[in-house]
């Protein structure tokens, strides 16, 4: 009994706070939209052209997904 009080009050916490790291971390490397989240992605434009411009792609990425190319 003593050992599971330890755990709980000790380890779950330390676990929680990591866990809450790690979420920080991909929310920031990874921009989604979560639930009561209305602000827009942010929209990155890409023109991709070889050297004698014979061939010219623009891509469109929101957030980490090609939306538009």
């Amino acid at each position: 009994q003593m050992e599971f009080e330890w755990v709980l009050h000790e380890e779950v916490h330390a676990v929680l706070g990591q866990l809450h790291t790690i979420l920080l971390e991909v929310f920031r490397r990874f921009p989604v939209p979560l639930c009561g989240n209305d602000s827009p992605l942010k929209q990155d434009k890409f023109v991709l052209t070889v050297p004698p411009e014979q061939l010219k792609c623009i891509v469109t990425l929101t957030g980490d997904c090609i939306s538009h190319a």
